[in-house]
């Protein structure tokens, strides 16, 4: 429960600075339940009157939450274990961080924008980070952002490290993520399989997600070690190249199955 305890760590915050609430994850009978709290200050749950403006809006802001959780609880039951709903989610991230542009946690303070960093009181900086402009060409600020000439900084700042993540640079590395968004794509244009049509999980180890589509299969290795794919008979696409027919950690492979 803690991988998915954390996943839901930024709506945490959002909720407890937006809405004054703690949003808890529980475990019972009848599986995960996610649960909204009144927030705790110095010991004490804090309760508006009744009748209050305060209370008024707390109740329209409990009514917007109510329908966020129905669509969580939606989420965790959808599956038969709930590891295979959120651990895809996972993947993508630890995708992102390790072959493209990741979200900027240390934008300095002064050129934050997000409203949520102003309305927490600056304990939460926002997303920020996620918002920095995107890198096209060159190998400096604005990275192509903004027009030929301009003078004029993007509204937040772009690192260095970028200049090798710009289009530009990606295009020329087949192994970028740009290429492999482009092969997943094309992929799934001419597969009618990847089209409209239920999804098979697959039991797999703990470590190593599975599931089927048609005669494809698309298999995520989130385990330290090299995983051992299931029966195919061609490797469409992988993340990263395969070690001795092994798939490492962190990558994923689609592939074709027998018929």
């Amino acid at each position: 429960m803690s991988a998915i305890s954390k996943l839901l760590d930024p709506l945490r915050h959002a909720v407890a600075a937006f809405f004054k609430h703690d949003l808890a994850l529980r475990r019972d009978d009848s599986g995960l339940q996610i649960v909204l709290e009144p927030k705790v200050e110095n010991g004490v749950k804090k309760k508006p009157k009744k009748g209050s403006r305060e209370d008024a809006v707390q109740r329209k802001d409990q009514q917007e939450l109510a329908l966020v959780l129905e669509q969580l609880h939606t989420l965790l039951s959808e599956l038969p274990e709930t590891r295979q709903t959120m651990r895809p989610l996972v993947f993508v991230e630890q995708a992102l961080n390790k072959k493209g542009l990741r979200a900027l946690h240390k934008l300095p303070l002064d050129v934050l924008q997000d409203p949520m960093y102003f309305r927490s009181g600056g304990v939460d900086p926002g997303r920020d980070g996620c918002r920095v402009p995107l890198p096209w060409s060159g190998t400096s600020e604005p990275y192509g952002f903004s027009p030929d000439g301009s003078s004029a900084r993007p509204w937040l700042p772009q690192p260095a490290t970028w200049a090798q993540l710009t289009v530009a640079a990606q295009e020329a590395d087949p192994a970028s993520t740009l290429h492999l968004y482009r092969d997943l794509l094309a992929i799934r244009r001419c597969e009618s399989a990847l089209g409209d049509g239920p999804t098979t999980w697959i039991d797999t180890p703990d470590d190593v997600l599975a599931f089927a589509r048609g005669d494809l299969v698309c298999v995520v290795n989130l385990g330290d070690e090299p995983a051992a794919l299931p029966a195919h008979t061609d490797v469409l696409l992988a993340s990263d190249p395969l070690v001795a027919g092994l798939l490492p950690r962190d990558t994923a492979a689609w592939l074709r199955t027998p018929a």
